[in-house]
């Protein structure tokens, strides 16, 4: 498929954009390489999300061998169950946005390992919010 000079250009800006924890109301949502993740792994963070509690301060937690890939997991789980539900894509993402905002202000330390990037926590918070679809 050709690339536009447009999408050509903002590609080059996105990667000499440096990191902020500034984020659009939206985020690309793709299927994640699951077949990175060793099956068991996958297993242990869908049980673990299943048991979780919704609150903010279990969310803060999130181990900090999680990586972009396991999040995208979470989210795209937590994003099936909304869809279900009647949720949209930009509802639920606005509401765990803010969430993570709220998490970076008030508690940087215990977000430091997401490097300022908020998009894995969001999606991180959207996993652990609702109790995920198993992505085989």
């Amino acid at each position: 498929m050709p690339f536009s000079r447009l999408t050509c250009l903002a590609a080059a800006i996105a990667l000499l954009t440096p990191a902020s924890p500034v984020l659009a109301d939206t985020v690309e949502v793709r299927p994640p390489d699951v077949s990175r993740i060793p099956q068991d792994r996958r297993q242990s963070l869908f049980d673990e999300a299943v048991a979780t509690s919704v609150s903010l301060e279990v969310c803060a937690t999130t181990p900090d061998d999680l990586t972009v890939e396991e999040a995208e997991i979470l989210w795209i789980s937590g994003l099936a169950l909304a869809e279900s539900q009647g949720i949209s894509e930009s509802e639920l993402y606005a509401t765990h946005y803010e969430r993570a905002r709220r998490m970076f202000d008030s508690q940087p330390e215990r977000c430091a390992h997401y490097s300022g990037n908020l998009r894995p926590l969001v999606m991180t918070l959207v996993g652990y919010g609702a109790a995920p679809v198993f992505i085989e």
